[in-house]
């Protein structure tokens, strides 16, 4: 049989006071004046005899959950999406406040999380975005109808009436770019999706316009093969299943980088994808160990094992961090927004930097 559940009278009468007397020590938000001796005998008490608060009872006292809720649509095997979640289940724990995630993979979940709202189930909610993901009507609308407390993390909303968390991917193209144009990189070969989207747009007119202004500088583009449809099978997936074998982009980067074996000293290869890292040093490697792999974001490679690697290294766990941070703000009384823009690290597996 289970243990029964220890309560407040339990304590009441181990402490010989009463249950209201009880209430008061333990609620470190009472303005009730009870003398210290007390408060700590019952405290005390209470974690000898083993009491657990009731968390329902609080919340509803409160009309706080205590949990924010984050609407995420990508798998947590992508390790992009895992740090992020983890900078922010940190913050909010050392808040006291629980991190509910919600699958947003369907067309009435952000309905269904601003129902949650309302109904007192979270007390505000944090969107992920990617690709082309941003802040909807529905969110839009909660923020203005009901104050929702909300953050937008990644999602391209420039001024708006909540939080915002955003990359600056075109610094990332032009720190990344400089590091190389001053290595004596003369030829720069972009390997970039075929699937669009808002990130891999900024990159691609950053790095048009950074090359243009160096003398000498020239630029090449490979497409990795993976459209939005392949993207999104494979987020149906664990969103680790892009295929490594892409016969039509391995053949055409290698056709690429060998004219250039020649030039592979003075070669780099830019990839968008952290994902592509791996198939792309494999196939530089085989033309000329002189060539030069870049990612404009961190991939699986473990950079001290691989000379001629940069990474222009996303602050992930700092984003989920400050968003975390963020929603605390929204939370409080009057709400605080913030407007957030990180900036990429740049990382070598040289001395340069």
């Amino acid at each position: 049989m289970a243990a029964r559940r220890v309560t407040m009278r339990d304590i009441a009468e181990r402490a010989h006071v009463s249950v209201s007397t009880v209430s008061y020590a333990l609620n470190d938000s009472s303005t009730l004046s009870l003398s210290p001796d007390t408060r700590a005998r019952v405290r005390r008490i209470a974690k000898e005899i083993g009491y657990v608060p009731n968390s329902w009872a609080k919340a509803l006292q409160s009309r706080s959950s205590g949990a924010v809720g984050v609407l995420l649509d990508k798998p947590l095997t992508l390790p992009r999406y895992a740090t992020i979640l983890e900078g922010m289940r940190r913050v909010l724990r050392e808040n006291d406040i629980r991190l509910v995630l919600m699958d947003s993979r369907g067309g009435e979940v952000e309905h269904s999380a601003v129902e949650d709202y309302r109904a007192g189930r979270v007390d505000g909610l944090v969107v992920v975005g990617h690709d082309d993901v941003a802040t909807s009507q529905v969110i839009d609308e909660a923020v203005a109808r009901y104050s929702l407390p909300f953050v937008a993390l990644d999602c391209g909303a420039g001024a708006a009436p909540f939080s915002t968390i955003e990359f600056d991917y075109a610094r990332g193209v032009r720190e990344l770019v400089g590091h190389l144009h001053d290595r004596g990189i003369t030829h720069l070969v972009h390997v970039r999706p075929t699937a669009d989207a808002r990130a891999e747009r900024e990159r691609q007119a950053e790095l048009l316009r950074v090359v243009s202004g160096y003398s000498g500088l020239t630029l090449q583009v490979v497409r990795n093969g993976i459209d939005d449809e392949l993207l999104m099978r494979s987020d149906q997936l664990d969103g680790t299943s892009l295929p490594l074998d892409r016969p039509r982009f391995v053949a055409d980067l290698g056709q690429v980088l060998g004219a250039l074996r020649e030039q592979a000293a003075t070669t780099a290869v830019i990839c968008s994808w952290g994902t592509d890292l791996e198939i792309v040093v494999w196939i530089a490697h085989r033309i000329s160990p002189d060539l030069l792999v870049a990612g404009l974001a961190q991939g699986p490679l473990e950079q001290s094992l691989w000379p001629n690697l940069v990474h222009s290294v996303l602050p992930l766990r700092e984003a989920g961090a400050l968003c975390a941070e963020a929603v605390v703000g929204e939370l409080r009384e009057p709400p605080t927004h913030r407007h957030e823009v990180l900036v990429p690290v740049l990382r070598a597996s040289d001395p340069l930097l």
